[in-house]
């Protein structure tokens, strides 16, 4: 109470002055603790008590929590990213290099503003800022499967990089000159249990990189080391699929042999992506990338999730060939569509059906023989086969063994190739143009 009131007397000496009415009281405390019943004073005018306060941009609340302030962040950024997105539909679309760099520069740092702070919480509001940019960029609706979206950009999660700022301010933090008081308050915080500090030296150790925290260690470094190991997390490890079947769920990761089992560990273990596990029975203890276990979540749906196909040839979090490659929008549209699963195939639509449609009922309306999915419409579906001819004549001249392939091999063929990724997706909306016109002859 004496330094607020030589704080004001000092002030009043300057000929400074307080705006009284912006003057609160916020008291930190935990939840099961209750508001302090003290008056404080500014002068004359009584203080009043506040749940949140802004300081600097960020909302901070009673009870500690970021919630208010990452609602605020979220917003802000959403006002961004409108901003970037009518110059994205004024200017016909960009390049993924353009697209990313506005991204990165326009609307992220309103997104991870003080992230340092808030961000070893993962948050929905911020996913779901850059979900939304993610699809405005590949041309797909919000039905679309997030996971797919992120594999195809290649850009890592909100998480990763709220992660990377945090350890960032971390290595700021302990590169100080010892001398100075907020790094003696950093030393003091380290020893507290649910302190930032202690959270941050947890986080190092569950990515096994303990070792940047030793002194010496370059700015360089450390953030190279970092950056790898956060895309390493995010990546895909194709050798769990040996231990883990697509028609089970990621939840409760199924019984491998015991060789299968340790030689998948070991790898993930020497990419540092899991710790050691002794047994097959304590595989529900791993913690998969985060990624790849929602490419193999089957939870939700009784018959899959919509990536059941995508799934089997998306290995890596990279960013694929035609959404790097210059291609009009509505076109990269159609082939994102196509490898996201969110074509208008019977395949797709009879999952929205009441009550669904089973998987094996739902059948290609002009063949009326098979399941209408990704591969019967781009391989087999006759309705189609001129259209398709010159695509596979000339994948046929690229691979003499094209025709010997199987439907699927086919399928990846296309889909993978860089050099047919522009006439693959002129093919694709030619193919989507057809199929709409029959199927309104066919309700007429």
């Amino acid at each position: 109470m004496k330094t607020i009131k030589s704080k004001i007397l000092v002030l009043e000496t300057l000929r400074c002055f307080v705006k009284k009415k912006k003057s609160n009281v916020i008291h930190f405390r935990p939840s099961s603790v209750e508001r302090s019943t003290f008056n404080f004073f500014c002068g004359s005018h009584s203080l009043v008590y506040v749940d949140s306060y802004k300081y600097l941009g960020i909302w901070f609340s009673e009870h500690v929590t970021w919630n208010k302030a990452v609602k605020e962040l979220s917003k802000s950024a959403s006002r961004a990213l409108s901003c970037l997105t009518v110059k994205f539909y004024a200017y016909g679309g960009m390049t993924y290099q353009v697209f990313t760099k506005l991204y990165e520069s326009l609307v992220q740092p309103i997104l991870l503003y003080g992230a340092s702070i808030w961000g070893n919480t993962e948050h929905r509001l911020i996913n779901n800022v850059q979900n939304r940019a993610s699809k405005i960029f590949l041309g797909v609706t919000k039905l679309t499967s997030n996971t797919a979206v992120q594999g195809d950009l290649g850009w890592l999660s909100c998480h990763a990089k709220q992660r990377l700022e945090v350890l960032r301010f971390f290595y700021k933090l302990e590169t100080r000159t010892h001398t100075r008081t907020f790094y003696k308050i950093h030393l003091w915080s380290k020893r507290k249990r649910r302190s930032w500090n202690f959270n941050v030296i947890k986080l190092f150790r569950n990515m096994s990189v303990e070792h940047l925290m030793q002194p010496g260690i370059s700015k360089e470094l450390f953030f190279k080391v970092v950056k790898s190991k956060l895309r390493i997390l995010e990546l895909l490890i194709p050798t769990c699929i040996m231990i883990v079947s697509a028609q089970e769920t990621m939840s409760t990761c199924p019984k491998a042999s015991p060789i299968v089992f340790e030689l998948s560990m070991s790898l993930l273990i020497h990419f540092g992506v899991v710790s050691s596990v002794k047994s097959p029975d304590c595989a529900s203890e791993v913690t998969l990338p985060l990624w790849f276990t929602k490419l193999w979540n089957d939870n939700s749906n009784v018959n899959g999730n919509k990536l059941r196909l995508y799934r089997r040839y998306k290995k890596d979090l990279q960013p694929e060939h035609y959404v790097t490659n210059a291609m009009p929008r509505h076109l990269r549209s159609n082939l994102c569509k196509l490898r996201c699963g969110t074509l208008p195939l019977s395949v797709e639509t009879g999952r929205y059906t009441k009550p669904p449609i089973p998987l094996e009922e739902r059948i290609c309306p002009f063949c009326n023989d098979a399941v209408e999915d990704e591969i019967h419409f781009l391989i087999n579906c006759d309705i189609y086969s001129d259209l398709r001819f010159n695509l596979f004549h000339r994948a046929m001249v690229m691979d003499n063994s094209f025709c010997t392939k199987s439907d699927f091999n086919q399928f990846v063929f296309l889909i993978q190739n860089a050099e047919l990724q522009y006439e693959l997706s002129i093919l694709v909306h030619n193919m989507i143009r057809r199929r709409r016109a029959l199927k309104s002859n066919l309700h007429s």
